[in-house]
């Protein structure tokens, strides 16, 4: 005897079907985004409340998506329903949308979302040895904004290192290298073609140790203004400690400060990159 199986049709909320029907080769990609690759380029999400987010890669508003697909504000923001599927706390397209870089280039530096820490799920930040092998210490994004939004996952063993080891050769090709702190302005300096190095921490300039820069003649330390107005332990800023470090470790090249905020009116490259990008 043969038995039938029947598929039982998938079924949207009210908001996200309109977005479904008007836009028929969006493509469900993680954790509940919409990707629509055709011009114009944007992702499309349902919120718990079952209206529709909307993140645009090129210079079309949200209504100007809307009108494309025959829709208004009002058919994107339905009242009276409610989503019922909760998603973790954050995702790379959140990330992406947040910095401004579209999430294929987050994921080939190899950040991976839905990574479990403590039962949250978690943006997974590798860091890699300079032979391009992952190293084992784990960075985790838990947030977008908050004062705990990253942190280390204390499971994984292994010391601190800089950010961004593995493409040091592009800054020995180039002759020059942007010191910066932390991971987003490595990806936001990487993304326009700059080459740079992540300190894990504004105090942690002892990872320096684990790396040669003599072989690149010009360092340029990114100078936060929080980072020289809030001085570190012992008194002193991320480009003194910096300085220092690479004097301890033997650097023979020229080493510059870049006070950003001074320079460009913006905090941080990263700061200045999504300024631009909402111009």
């Amino acid at each position: 005897m043969t038995q039938t199986i029947e598929a039982q049709e998938k079924t949207y909320g009210p908001a996200l079907q309109k977005m479904l029907n008007a836009f028929p080769h969006a493509r469900e990609g993680r954790n509940g985004w919409w990707s629509h690759a055709d011009n114009p380029r944007f992702d499309f999400i349902e919120n718990e409340n079952g209206s529709i987010g909307i993140n645009a890669w090129t210079n079309h508003s949200v209504d100007d998506i809307l009108a494309m697909g025959d829709l208004t504000r009002s058919d994107i923001h339905p009242s009276g329903y409610k989503t019922i599927h909760v998603r973790d706390s954050i995702d790379m397209v959140q990330l992406a949308i947040a910095k401004r870089i579209h999430h294929t280039f987050l994921y080939n530096l190899g950040l991976q979302d839905e990574y479990k820490y403590r039962g949250q799920g978690c943006i997974k930040i590798p860091y890699f040895n300079e032979d391009g092998s992952q190293h084992t210490k784990i960075k985790i994004r838990k947030a977008i904004e908050g004062k705990n939004k990253h942190g280390w996952d204390e499971n994984t063993p292994g010391s601190l290192i800089p950010y961004g080891l593995n493409v040091l050769k592009e800054a020995r090709k180039a002759g020059y290298l942007f010191l910066v702190e932390g991971e987003s302005d490595c990806w936001t300096l990487w993304a326009h073609g700059l080459p740079a190095l992540g300190i894990p921490g504004a105090t942690n300039d002892q990872v320096l140790k684990v790396v040669n820069l003599n072989d690149i003649p010009e360092l340029y330390i990114i100078q936060e203004p929080d980072q020289h107005q809030k001085m570190l332990d012992n008194g002193e800023g991320f480009y003194t400690r910096i300085h220092k470090r690479l004097t301890l470790e033997g650097y023979t090249g020229k080493a510059f400060c870049a006070n950003f905020k001074k320079t460009t009116g913006y905090g941080d490259p990263s700061d200045l990159h999504i300024a631009l990008f909402d111009k």
